[in-house]
C-alpha cells in the first residue's frame, strides 16, 4: 500500500516513477508492451502541473498533466484508464487511479467556484486555495452505492445504457445530500427499477476514480415489487442464476460490482 502524502514534493532521494495525463488519455511509450506503464525518473514531456502521490518500497510516484495532444506523436500511444482497467495489474491501476483523481481535482480547481479569481497550489495540504476570498479547494469524493439484490438463488443484474451490448453489472447510484448510505440503496433500486428491497448490509468499498467516486457495497434481497427498468440509465434489468453467468458480460476482478456477485455466488473462474 503507497505510503500518501499531500505534500509538494522537492529533493526526493531514490526513484520517481510518473504516471502522465493528456486530455486524452494516459502517456505510455508506443514501444511499451504493458497496458499501462509508468516513466520512470524524468518526464518525458513538458507538464502543466505536476502532483507528489507518495512512496511504497523505496519508490515514490508522482502524478504530472500535460495539456499537449499526443494522439499523433509517434512516441506514445494514449490509454484510456476506465476502458483498460481489467487488464491492468491490480496495484498499478490502484497508483494508477489515485493519481486520476489528483490530476482531475487539478484540473478542475484552476480557479475559485465563488469569485472565479485564479486558485493557487496551498504547499502541505491537497488544497487549491483562492488568492482572492480565501476559498479552499480540496479532492472531490462522490459516494455511490452499489449493491448485489438477490431473491432466491438468483441475483439483479442491469445493462445500463453506457455498457456496451451485452454487459451487466449490479446497481449503483449516487448518495444524495442528507441521506445516508442505506437510504440511498432504498431509493435508487425503486427509481431504477421499481422494486423495494429489505436486510440492507454493507460488504465493501472501492474508491473508483471515473472520475471521483467512493463506491459503498451492499447487499440486499428482494421485498416487493416488479422490475421496470426506468429507461433512462437502465434499459434492461433481470434476474440472473450463477449459470446464466455465461451468457453475458459481467464487471472484471477489480471491481466492487465483482466482488458483489462473487459474495452471492462465490468465486466466479473468468476475468
Amino acid at each position: 500500500m503507497i505510503t500518501r502524502s499531500t505534500a509538494v514534493a522537492a529533493n526526493l532521494e531514490g526513484p520517481i516513477h510518473r504516471i502522465v495525463f493528456s486530455p486524452k488519455g494516459v502517456l505510455v511509450h508506443s514501444h511499451a508492451t504493458d497496458e499501462l506503464s509508468l516513466f520512470e525518473n524524468e518526464s518525458p514531456v513538458e507538464l502543466h502541473f505536476e502532483e507528489y502521490l507518495g512512496h511504497e518500497k523505496g519508490i515514490h510516484y508522482n502524478a504530472g498533466f500535460s495539456n499537449a495532444d499526443y494522439s499523433e506523436d509517434s512516441r506514445f500511444r494514449l490509454v484510456n484508464l476506465r476502458g483498460s482497467y481489467k487488464s491492468i495489474p491490480a496495484d498499478l491501476f490502484r497508483i494508477a487511479g489515485y493519481a486520476s483523481e489528483v490530476i482531475s481535482w487539478r484540473r478542475n480547481f484552476q480557479f475559485c467556484g465563488a469569485c472565479g479569481t485564479k486558485t493557487e497550489r496551498v504547499p502541505h495540504e491537497r488544497a487549491m486555495k483562492c488568492t482572492s476570498c480565501g476559498l479552499m479547494a480540496y479532492p472531490r469524493i462522490s459516494p455511490a452505492i452499489i449493491v448485489a439484490i438477490t431473491k432466491g438463488d438468483s441475483i439483479l443484474l442491469a445493462h445500463n445504457i453506457h455498457f456496451p451490448e451485452n454487459q451487466y453489472s449490479t446497481l449503483a447510484g449516487f448518495i444524495d445530500p442528507g441521506e445516508s448510505a442505506e437510504e440511498a440503496v432504498d431509493r435508487e433500486i425503486f427509481e431504477e427499477v421499481g422494486i423495494k428491497v429489505k436486510n440492507i448490509r454493507y460488504v465493501s468499498s472501492q474508491p473508483w476514480p471515473f472520475p471521483d467516486s467512493l463506491m459503498l457495497g451492499y447487499t440486499a434481497e428482494y421485498d416487493a415489487g416488479e422490475i421496470v427498468p426506468d429507461g433512462v440509465e437502465i434499459t434492461d434489468a433481470r434476474w440472473f442464476t450463477k449459470e446464466d453467468l455465461v451468457n453475458v458480460t459481467i464487471p472484471g476482478k477489480q471491481a466492487v460490482a465483482r466482488t458483489l456477485i462473487e459474495t452471492v455466488f462465490g468465486p466466479i473462474d473468468r476475468d
